[in-house]
């Protein structure tokens, strides 16, 4: 059987854009919005509030995942989450933009050395 003329071609939408030219667009439309907030900061010139690293987002939505689950893996997200936020604070302490930023990330890392050390203490 022939297609007619005015039939279009199974690989595209009803708006006419093909579904992978479409996804293309909105990931790279997504992305953009991405680096847009991660390049928020503010004071701009000296920046103390900034939208968090990933390894920051990952750690906390873990620790936040551990009051959800009971038992071991409630202590599996804990490890999860902790290891980020010393990913997270080391990067800070290490390449952090300002002093007050490698302050930030010194308090991380001790903070997580903390509870780690009365995790193993108790």
């Amino acid at each position: 059987m022939l297609a007619r003329a005015a039939d279009p071609p199974a690989s595209t939408t009803a708006r006419g854009i093909a579904p992978a030219i479409w996804f293309d667009a909105r990931m790279h439309a997504l992305a953009q919005a991405y680096r847009r907030l991660r390049g928020w900061s503010w004071p701009r010139g000296y920046p103390i509030a900034q939208f968090p690293n990933p390894p920051l987002i990952i750690g906390l939505v873990a620790l936040g995942i551990r009051y959800a689950v009971p038992g071991a893996w409630a202590d599996a997200f804990a490890a999860i989450g902790y290891v980020f936020v010393a990913v997270w604070a080391y990067l800070e302490l290490t390449a952090g933009v300002n002093l007050f930023r490698r302050l930030l990330g010194a308090a991380g890392l001790a903070y997580v050395i903390v509870v780690i050390t009365q995790r193993f203490i108790a």
